[in-house]
């Protein structure tokens, strides 16, 4: 920063030294000098910053100033337009001036700023937006603050960050009169204020509740509903509502338009009952649209008839859905057709919102902003609709919002229920929900931002993500103290795309089975990324079809049911996660809950990758055997876990139930407390466990691996195991392929195989091997001694 401001300074010995002399001004009140350019440049700087001095021009010809950048700079600090001002501490100031450009839009940040170090600013700081090539009049409002001696105040417009030509001209800094701007005490009403910008003939950009005459008069409780005032904002021709401090009171509805933002002012804080909603768009008034065909997956493009093409627009919303209707939309398994959860050509929610961004005359076509992610037949149940209230653009930046009611209200039970809002951004907001609401539901708003925001005792859900808001993304938040309900982050229903990256959530509820994050019915394609979660019941939840979605970089701890859990939700990835103290609840009175603890817990979630997480329990613990599983799979085919590291853990390491064709390699388990590495269960058949490292320090009674229940056909290879036993097989799981193991264990198998047992309820593989092993207090695996099957035959040929 330092570095930047010396730059400044030597900007000036370039363009002109800024006179700091107190001005008496040109006309009564003004506070500008120069200010229609009659003297020139006179009483002016530009500060070019060195690195573009050859992209900067400016000249000053008939009153109008025209500045020139031929390339955007990262830094609009590094060109600006400067005048030195005489102002008084506390006293409200309008300042105004006329804008035209030359090409692309301008955004122009505005400053009232100490001419020296340490350029405080003082009291503005507002940004201009010129979207009109003809001349447009802006005007702002500020309060004076930081003024010192010898330090004179300097009004700046940031231009390094514009690529084109602005003009300028008819610059004024008066004092602001009580008739044009509200003081936090005045009693304005809303039409006399709204009749007062009207008569100035203003374009106003920025505009705070108290210019729209809202009155301050919360107390602690209630007060009086600003949502008046901020629907009277969406009428006037305005980008920016700033709240300022130090507080108001919501307690109605309301739905901002498209391109508005909401921004903290300084000490923005908006204090509302569980009643108080800010919605979105609707889907009001919303027509079908007779297509027929179909688009196929990846198509941005549909025919239509020539009487649909004259009704529709460039930038007009389409809703399609794959389904005219849906079951009974209060159970999310009707999201899904029984028995189906992980096909995609099987869901049973699938919708897409859709701009146009195109039409071609010649054959009727209309093209669309995305591409088709489902099959949609319009002559078979698909169907598209019109929707005609689509919020574009809409921003909340830097506010709080305060619960105060005493009651959550099941229909409006959230700060923000949006709907039909692409493009919507929320960041640096304070959600104090104080167990009475969720945060924010979402609804087709694709494209949807959520960073730096932090959500405080929330009940039901904080972030909600329901249908068709795909492309989302969900960065650095701060989840805390979550109370009940499903969870923190929720997302639902054919949802994709989403990146959940760089959050933080912090919650202590016992006995919950409540998510950080949670994925619920089709959910595709996402990333969950380098967050961290702490005491939920579950940290990251799967379920119901989520498919193809990746789980990496995440520490999870003190998770009391399972850290990471997939249920019917097939090819995830989880890699490179920190898990600890996770599955260590006690007390769990629901029965199926207590017996799935477990750090990684997979049921019915096939071609599921678990690789190079680090798994622990560090906790100190006496009662080992209550302590949950390492990484527990159940009815699960083709899942490869590799290069985990497991230690500590007081149940089962890596655990498998009714999981057969997994590849079990190179994992290490080691400091764990109970007498099993890696279980097989319940005709667990055809698993390959191969190259692991397992040490359970050769206690009595440790088994490096165990197999129960006719766990038939597996392949245990060149594993070093620390065990009393490096294999032990229980009842009829006697045919496995046993070679190549070595270790520091009394015992390579509890029992010798000296015969081939073919299982009567599985197909051998094609040259599967079974060695014999004739005694079992030593590591003679008789390598030359074995059997061998051969499909061509069905037989088994013993081989010497």
């Amino acid at each position: 920063m330092n570095k930047n401001w010396h730059y400044v300074y030597y900007g000036f010995l370039v363009w002109g030294v800024l006179s700091t002399a107190v001005f008496a001004g040109e006309s009564p009140g003004e506070h500008m000098k120069n200010r229609s350019f009659e003297k020139g440049f006179s009483n002016w700087s530009l500060f070019v910053h060195p690195s573009m001095t050859s992209q900067v021009k400016h000249q000053v010809s008939r009153g109008i100033l025209t500045v020139q950048v031929e390339k955007r700079n990262k830094l609009a600090a590094h060109v600006q337009l400067i005048q030195a001002v005489t102002l008084k501490e506390g006293q409200r100031y309008k300042i105004s001036f006329d804008v035209k450009r030359e090409g692309k839009s301008v955004n122009m940040p505005v400053f009232c700023q100490q001419e020296q170090k340490p350029w405080k600013n003082q009291g503005l700081s507002k940004t201009v937006q010129q979207d009109s090539t003809d001349w447009t009049h802006h005007q702002l409002y500020f309060a004076a603050k930081n003024l010192i001696q010898n330090n004179s105040p300097t009004i700046r417009i940031y231009l390094g960050n514009q690529e084109g030509t602005v003009h300028f001209k008819n610059f004024s800094l008066i004092a602001a009169t009580e008739n044009k701007i509200s003081s936090p005490d005045s009693d304005h009403r809303q039409k006399d204020v709204a009749t007062a910008f009207a008569s100035e003939g203003t374009n106003t950009r920025t505009i705070n509740l108290f210019q729209l005459g809202a009155i301050n008069d919360f107390d602690g409780t209630t007060g009086t509903d600003i949502a008046p005032y901020l629907k009277k904002a969406n009428e006037m021709d305005i980008s920016v509502i700033e709240i300022t401090g130090p507080g108001w009171f919501l307690a109605s509805s309301y739905r901002p338009r498209s391109g508005i933002t909401l921004r903290n002012g300084g000490g923005g804080i908006i204090n509302r009952t569980a009643k108080g909603i800010i919605a979105g768009g609707s889907r009001v008034g919303a027509t079908t649209l007779p297509l027929k065909g179909k688009m196929e997956i990846g198509d941005r493009k549909i025919v239509t008839t020539p009487s649909i093409f004259e009704k529709l627009k460039i930038g007009s919303y389409i809703l399609i859905k794959k389904k005219t209707t849906l079951h009974n939309l209060s159970n999310i398994g009707d999201f899904t057709e029984k028995g189906k959860q992980n096909d995609i050509n099987y869901w049973g929610c699938q919708e897409q919102l859709l701009k146009i961004i195109e039409k071609t005359q010649s054959d009727h076509t209309i093209t669309f902003d995305d591409q088709a992610n489902f099959l949609y037949d319009f002559d078979g149940p698909a169907k598209a609709i019109l929707v005609p209230d689509v919020v574009e653009g809409f921003r909340c930046e830097g506010l709080t919002f305060n619960n105060v009611g005493t009651k959550a209200f099941p229909n409006e039970s959230v700060v923000f229920n949006i709907s039909f809002m692409p493009g919507c951004v929320f960041k640096d907001n304070i959600f104090n929900l104080n167990a009475l609401s969720g945060g924010i539901f979402v609804n087709h708003s694709k494209k949807a931002v959520f960073t730096g925001n932090t959500f405080k005792q929330g009940l039901t859900l904080d972030l909600f993500l329901r249908m068709s808001s795909p492309n989302t993304a969900i960065t650095n938040n701060f989840f805390t103290d979550h109370r009940s309900g499903d969870g923190s982050v929720f997302i639902e229903v054919g949802n994709y795309n989403i990146t959940i990256t760089g959050n933080r959530f912090d919650t202590s509820v016992p006995n919950k089975l409540m998510s950080a994050i949670q994925m619920d019915g089709k959910v595709t394609n996402c990333t969950v990324s380098n967050n961290v979660i702490n005491g939920y019941g579950v940290g990251i939840r799967l379920e119901l079809g989520s498919t193809m979605n990746t789980i990496i970089g995440n520490t999870i701890s003190n998770c009391g049911i399972s850290g990471i859990r997939l249920i019917e939700s097939q090819k995830n990835v989880i890699s490179n996660n920190i898990l600890r103290d996770n599955g260590r609840w006690k007390n769990i009175p629901n029965k199926i809950l207590w017996e799935h603890r477990a750090q990684i817990f997979i049921v019915d979630s096939s071609d599921t990758i678990i690789e190079s997480n680090i798994i622990a329990n560090i906790l100190d613990s006496k009662n080992y055997m209550d302590q949950g599983d390492g990484i527990s799979i159940h009815g699960s085919k083709t899942c490869t876990i590799r290069n985990n590291i497991i230690s500590g853990i007081g149940g089962v390491p890596i655990y498998l139930d009714r999981s057969s064709e997994n590849s079990i390699t190179r994992n290490t388990i080691k400091d764990c407390r109970g007498s099993r590495g890696i279980l097989l269960r319940f005709e667990s058949l055809l698993n390959r466990i191969e190259g692991n490292v397992i040490d359970l320090n050769g206690n009595t009674g440790t088994m490096g691996l165990l197999l129960q229940e006719n766990s038939n056909l597996n392949i245990i290879r060149n594993n070093r195991i620390n065990s009393e036993y490096m294999v032990y097989l229980n009842g009829a799981s006697r045919a496995q392929c046993i070679t190549g193991n070595d270790g520091a264990s009394s015992h390579l198998c509890n029992q010798p195989i000296l015969t081939a047992v073919t299982p009567a309820n599985v197909e051998v593989p094609n040259y599967f091997r079974i060695y014999r092993i004739g005694d079992n207090s030593n590591h003679t695996e008789q390598l030359n001694e074995y059997w061998e099957y051969q499909q061509k035959t069905g037989q088994w040929r013993p081989v010497k």
